[in-house]
């Protein structure tokens, strides 16, 4: 998290001690903390069972990391994008709730890469002289590259991969490469456009399970028509009780039947059990006057989160016009990677550029100027055509937003049989959900699965 950002969350934890606390008179059965799909699948489930419960929400809107910039053309999904053809209680609640689906046609087609400051047509890139990769791997574009060598690893199923037996790929992500044969050009390649901290961090048994657990699931995706924003928004609306938002919860006390929970507005509510859905990287900074074991509380402070930071450009004039070549971009530079969206008439008309690991955790060291300015300047240097004909109307930085702290969980090498055991465990009237807690299951799915399991898991104790 940005040092800006943790001392703005800390200067709210300590104002909320100088605010009186009233209590809310009513004793929920459950308090359900966060308003992403995890915890709003968790109060659906709830509601179904005929619980009474409260879903507290720090920030102003609802969703989570789902946001859809449904005031943009070309709909640029910030956060959850993939709706994968094997999420079986994804698309049950999209079916309930009679929303559209539709395959992402609003990408466009082709890309141009820009390697070494050259400028090129990806097309291009297998014969070209700047291309360090020898036949047959040259042909291969080099976001194709980590996924080739990761099925030269040893083959293990997904529900398999915290048996000892694989603990010996719970190594950095860069040595099981170059195990693998991977040269340093490659894996320069590779990191250019690595969804993680780094190739040095990230564990290669967590790649793995990922690896495994999507191709479980079939390929192809698709996402909801109008913006993947409107899933959480039907699931709130079918609540009865309406989601606080604004609730900064600060301490977390109590224990089994008799928990509290103390916000920044000076309120406190309390209920039997608890669900934790907010992210650990947001979590750890709570005061957890409650019992945890010493794994969980390890657990909680240590787990990682992905660094990503999104630019979105609106398009004023063809500038690939100018260049001739795609108007999307592989890069690598800062700026790393360019989706270029369509809107509906068919014509490209937003610029989607997303930024990984350390560059993204670069650019939150700036302030909301210093990176608005150094990002044109990085685009109009790495692609000069875009000066003048694209105009920066959007910045979203994920392990900037101190209620979420990165995009999505991950293992950092030698952690996971430390961590991974106890992220999903209940702790007496306690228990967690999103999707830090379903291992097996990728993005949304796993956060609506862990939402239904953690309601169910208050029932067994009641």
């Amino acid at each position: 998290m940005q040092r800006r950002s943790f001392l703005k969350y800390s200067a709210l934890l300590a104002m909320s001690s100088h605010f009186p606390l009233w209590a809310n008179s009513e004793k929920y059965d459950v308090i359900i903390i966060g308003s992403g799909l995890a915890g709003l699948n968790a109060a659906r489930q709830c509601q179904a069972l005929g619980l009474s419960y409260l879903v507290l929400e720090a920030s102003d809107r609802i969703g989570g990391r789902i946001k859809s910039l449904t005031n943009v053309a070309g709909l640029p999904e910030l956060g959850g994008m993939q709706i994968g053809k094997g999420y079986g209680l994804t698309r049950h609640l999209i079916n309930q709730f009679n929303l559209p689906l539709a395959p992402p046609t609003q990408f466009a087609r082709g890309q141009a890469m820009s390697i070494n400051g050259k400028l090129l047509d990806a097309k291009a890139w297998a014969e070209h002289d700047i291309n360090p990769l020898t036949a047959p791997l040259n042909k291969l574009h080099p976001a194709a590259l980590l996924s080739h060598y990761l099925k030269k690893s040893p083959v293990f199923e997904a529900v398999d991969w915290l048996a000892d037996n694989q603990m010996k790929l719970d190594i950095s992500l860069e040595k099981h490469l170059l195990s693998l044969g991977a040269s340093k050009d490659e894996l320069a390649l590779i990191e250019n456009s690595f969804n993680g901290i780094s190739l040095k961090h990230h564990s290669a048994l967590d790649a793995l399970k990922g690896l495994n657990a999507r191709k479980n699931l079939g390929r192809g995706f698709d996402m909801v028509v109008g913006g993947n924003q409107q899933l959480p928004e039907a699931i709130a609306a079918s609540l009865t009780r309406p989601v606080q938002l604004q609730q900064v919860v600060t301490v977390i006390s109590g224990n089994k039947d008799n928990y509290q929970v103390s916000c920044s507005s000076g309120e406190q509510f309390k209920a039997k059990q608890l669900i934790i859905t907010a992210p650990f990287a947001a979590l750890k900074h709570i005061d957890l006057s409650i019992s945890l074991s010493e794994e969980k509380r390890y657990a909680i402070n240590q787990l990682s989160y992905t660094p990503i930071t999104q630019a979105i450009f609106k398009v004023n004039s063809a500038f690939w016009l100018n260049d001739n070549l795609p108007a999307g971009l592989w890069s690598d530079t800062l700026i790393e990677r360019i989706f270029a969206l369509k809107n509906k008439a068919g014509n490209v008309s937003t610029l989607m550029c997303w930024i990984n690991g350390t560059n993204a955790l670069a650019l939150d060291r700036l302030t909301r100027v210093e990176q608005h300015k150094l990002l044109v300047q990085q685009l109009a240097k790495v692609r000069p055509s875009t000066k003048g004909n694209v105009e920066l109307l959007h910045v979203e930085s994920w392990a900037n937003n101190p209620y979420q702290g990165g995009a999505y969980a991950h293992y950092q090498a030698g952690t996971v049989h430390k961590i991974a055991p106890y992220v999903a465990e209940s702790e007496a009237g306690v228990h967690f959900a999103g999707e830090h807690t379903q291992p097996l299951l990728p993005g949304i799915e796993a956060a609506l699965v862990s939402g239904m399991q953690a309601a169910d898991n208050v029932t067994q104790l009641l």
